[in-house]
């Protein structure tokens, strides 16, 4: 067993919120675990290991456990204001870090960015990105695309999006695969050509491209189409920046296999230069 433990932050299921950053965390546990590290996390683990120790009377600012402060890394909520005495903290922004939560982190902390996310006014050169890809589910299933659009509801939709989505386009509501799964919901993306949605940070519109289905964002951002993909990369492939842009979508579609085996590359680099950071930052 390595000489350094870790601890994520995680008191919830994937299952409870349908979050892509709890997933990510679960993940994220499970393949440090994975390379003979201990992880402790506050609920069952989504992908369980040997490796990974539950406290499920513990969470991040009661510690009801045993471990050494100089040498575990802990990964906390980005809201997490550190009274204890751990000394290395690794700060994993899965999403933006607002500018009034920045009196949180200590000068001491390490910030690992998920993507381009802003974080406060501090600028990110670490990069960590971690997912489940779920390539046996999401797949083109080659079907004939009979119905024109659908949309999921999650982040930063406008207060009349039921007017847009379902008025104006006829769009149908997938929310609905939270209770149904993701087989369920790969299934229904099979059928459609376009999800439409205002989310341009989330996993859902990977999920799409992989089954063969063409993204447009609606959301208005003030970077050039090409500057947002290359910033976020699992939207490179497959996705519209509004209808405007849909030749590109419709012209890289079937590149997105070959941009998954990418990410998941990048992905394990980003890891293992992760634990060689606190490796070498320990063990100095």
């Amino acid at each position: 067993m390595k000489n350094i433990e870790f601890i994520v932050s995680i008191g919830v299921r994937f299952g409870e919120v349908f979050s892509g950053g709890v997933l990510a965390l679960h993940k994220l546990a499970y393949e440090i675990a994975s390379r003979g590290y201990v992880v402790n996390i506050f609920t069952e683990p989504e992908y369980p290991h040997e490796n990974i120790i539950t406290h499920s009377n513990s969470d991040e600012n009661n510690l009801r456990f045993d471990f050494n402060s100089e040498r575990t890394v802990i990964i906390p909520n980005h809201n997490w204001k550190n009274n204890s005495d751990i000394k290395n903290v690794a700060r994993w922004a899965l999403y933006h870090i607002d500018k009034n939560d920045m009196y949180n982190i200590d000068n001491t902390d390490v910030i690992f960015n998920y993507g381009s996310f802003n974080v406060g006014n501090k600028n990110v050169t670490n990069t960590l990105t971690v997912f489940d890809y779920h390539e046996e589910v999401f797949i083109n299933q080659n079907k004939n695309r009979n119905k024109k659009y659908c949309y999921i509801t999650n982040k930063n939709h406008p207060s009349n999006w039921k007017e847009i989505l379902e008025i104006e386009y006829n769009a149908e509501n997938l929310t609905d695969w939270k209770t149904k799964g993701y087989n369920y919901l790969a299934d229904k993306l099979n059928e459609y050509e376009y999800l439409l949605t205002y989310d341009d940070k989330s996993f859902y519109t990977l999920a799409a491209t992989m089954c063969g289905t063409k993204v447009i964002l609606l959301s208005e951002n003030n970077k050039s189409n090409l500057k947002y993909k290359l910033e976020t990369p699992y939207n490179l492939f497959g996705v519209s920046c509004g209808f405007d842009d849909i030749e590109w979508a419709e012209k890289t579609i079937g590149m997105v296999p070959m941009l998954v085996n990418e990410l998941k590359k990048s992905d394990k680099k980003t890891l293992d230069d992760f634990i060689k950071f606190w490796e070498e930052k320990i063990n100095i």
